[in-house]
């Protein structure tokens, strides 16, 4: 399998993956924001945040000092080391042995000099995507379902050609006993394939894509139009702030081209900044991974930053 294969395979596939995060939380990432709404019932019904309220108090309970701060206004840095923060409201400057950064990296290139903050912009830049998954949504007849099927699967239509594109399909279905996705007696699909974003906002292009997926999916289904019920294709919409996606589609996977993808990421900006003792800390490192990318990539900073501060005699 070739790179296109793998990296699509990777990101189709993470999303429905499970990590443990700290010892008093072995729970699926996802379940943490619901476990916070919960954990707010012991806080101020009106905190704006739940899940980082829930945090602030485990910080807080390790007797670490919590400083509400501005952005820096200068980063002092010697041997690619960050050494001195400097703030506004300070008059002398704050010592560094580590910096972890939660936003994006370019936001602090201000603060550099003009060779750092590049650097930094250039880590922010493997943030741009390159692919997006486009989305068909289908409603069938339950009886014409492949037998054993499951929930989900990657369907990979012909040996002969690339394992990417329309030839390798993400296929996932609604539970049978799901009432109120489907019609009674059907059954939702939705055929989500791995497409340029080039390709996002060109009305003839989706519809050209459109056809091809479909003809995939009738090399699984066989006689697919007298069993289909429903099927709607997104077509291109005008982007905004509003619409930040050319498609109404599933979100856009971050994904960047093989060449430059650096495993285990899955296209993101990994952990290690440009000084060594600068770490990130957030959901661009690992975006394939969705929420549990943010934690695990905050679990991994962790362990890099004790292996940089000075051990304690």
């Amino acid at each position: 399998m070739g790179d296109e294969g793998l990296r699509f395979l990777l990101a189709q596939v993470r999303p429905f993956s499970w990590v443990e995060g700290p010892g008093d939380l072995p729970l699926p990432m996802a379940a943490i924001p619901l476990m916070a709404s919960f954990d707010g019932w012991f806080t101020d019904p009106d905190e704006p945040d739940a899940f980082q309220a829930m945090l602030r108090r485990r910080v807080e309970g390790l007797k670490v000092d919590l400083l509400s701060e501005p952005d820096p206004e200068e980063v002092i840095a010697r041997w690619r080391r960050v050494r001195e923060l400097r703030f506004s409201t300070r008059p002398e400057p704050v010592s560094t042995s580590a910096l972890i950064l939660g936003m994006a990296p370019e936001s602090l290139a201000p603060a550099l000099s003009e060779r750092a903050g590049a650097a930094y912009r250039a880590a922010s830049a493997v943030l741009r995507p390159t692919r997006f998954r486009y989305s068909l949504y289908l409603g069938l007849r339950k009886e014409v379902v492949p037998v054993g099927m499951g929930d989900h699967a990657i369907f990979c239509a012909r040996d002969d050609e690339p394992v990417e594109g329309v030839n390798c399909l993400l296929i996932s279905l609604s539970a049978e006993d799901q009432s109120g996705v489907a019609p009674e007696g059907c059954r939702a699909m939705t055929v989500s394939a791995d497409l340029p974003l080039a390709e996002a906002a060109d009305p003839g292009a989706l519809d050209a894509r459109a056809r091809e997926m479909l003809t995939r999916v009738k090399e699984l289904v066989p006689f697919l139009e007298r069993y289909l019920e429903v099927l709607h294709i997104p077509r291109p919409g005008p982007v905004g702030q509003d619409n930040p996606l050319p498609v109404d589609a599933t979100p856009a996977v971050f994904a960047g081209d093989p060449g430059a993808a650096r495993l285990p990421t899955f296209g993101g900006m990994g952990v290690h900044l440009p000084h060594r003792n600068a770490f990130y800390a957030g959901r661009a490192s690992m975006p394939a991974l969705g929420i549990e990318g943010e934690v695990l990539s905050g679990m991994v900073v962790d362990r890099l930053v004790k292996a940089v501060l000075p051990r304690k005699r």
